[in-house]
């Protein structure tokens, strides 16, 4: 058995619906994870409270010793709407706390120890009901001199007048093609213009969609690939600009990512295109790959983001 590397750390990730926290020793093994029902916003009473409770019940199933925490990890859905609990949090704990949005969290958890280890500088691309995006180069998240950086889900793929409605009100940007929304869209209105399929335009979804394109309907398989193909521009276009080490790809409009056959056919003509469109250097250089943390990630990432901000601490005392 490996030996535990000290200090541990505490990650805590925050969402709409669940408290997840766990903990990690230095070199980023998970130790603990406990989950917990979660609906309080960021004025909710006793939010320290909770999560410290579930800090304390990590740290012992984890069979830590308190002492040994280095520092607590925290990642939440807006930084700014949470930032009062980062003070509040870290009284109540006894140890400094390091914020992230979880997005920049989980992609930091990617390239500390998931699919993105070993990189240089690397892409999270989260394909969701929006897309989001998050830059590390390096240890650190590049986010731009107004904060909106990485804001890869509005990278411009038709500017002819008919592209499609972009959320943001804009027109033919890369998430009116490949959200999740912008998917079942496409679906719904290729079946209503009389495209045969086994879908139903008033019962789409990702699931269905994926599940019907595995047992071969031409409409589904066919949404896939131009998804794919779709995607693979905005890729292109961000590596033509970042030039990362890899762009990792997650979400629901990934079709299952690897579990399915859809979702690793769905990878490959992402690959193939960008091999169309991409400098040479670049198409066969840069990993182009699914995830491998999964739900872990953000909490992993924002442990993993409390330790390097340890390190740093450490060396400018130094």
């Amino acid at each position: 058995m490996t030996e535990t590397q000290s200090p541990c750390f505490v990650g805590v990730e925050i969402s709409k619906t669940l408290l997840r926290v766990g903990v990690v020793d230095s070199a980023g093994r998970s130790l603990a994870r406990l989950d917990a029902s979660w609906d309080v916003g960021p004025d909710g009473p006793d939010v320290d409270t909770r999560v410290a409770k579930l800090a304390s019940e990590a740290i012992e199933k984890a069979g830590a010793k308190p002492g040994s925490i280095g520092r607590l990890g925290l990642a939440v859905p807006d930084v700014d709407a949470w930032k009062e609990l980062q003070p509040r949090l870290a009284e109540r704990c006894g140890t400094a706390v390091t914020m992230a949005e979880s997005l920049d969290a989980s992609a930091r958890g990617e390239f500390w120890v998931g699919a993105g280890r070993g990189f240089h500088s690397m892409v999270l691309l989260s394909l969701d009901a929006d897309i989001g995006c998050s830059i590390l180069v390096d240890e650190t998240a590049e986010n731009g001199e107004n904060n909106h950086g990485g804001q890869c889900g509005h990278i411009l793929i038709d500017c002819t007048a008919g592209s499609r409605l972009c959320g943001c009100g804009q027109r033919g940007h890369l998430a009116a093609y490949v959200s999740e929304a912008a998917v079942l869209d496409r679906a719904r209105e290729a079946i209503t213009a009389g495209r045969q399929s086994s879908l139903s335009a008033n019962n789409v979804s990702i699931e269905k969609l994926t599940a019907e394109a595995d047992r071969g309907d031409a409409l589904s398989r066919e949404i896939v690939a131009e998804t794919a193909r779709v995607l693979a521009v905005g890729i292109a276009t961000v590596l033509h600009t970042v030039d990362p080490s890899g762009v990792l790809l997650r979400g629901g409009a990934t079709f299952g990512g690897n579990s399915t056959a859809t979702g690793r056919q769905f990878l490959e003509t992402v690959r193939e295109e960008i091999g169309r469109r991409a400098f040479p250097v670049l198409a066969q250089r840069t990993v182009i790959d699914y995830v491998a943390l999964g739900d872990d990630a953000a909490w992993i990432g924002a442990a993993g983001l409390a330790r390097l901000e340890q390190l740093r601490g450490s060396s400018r005392s130094a």
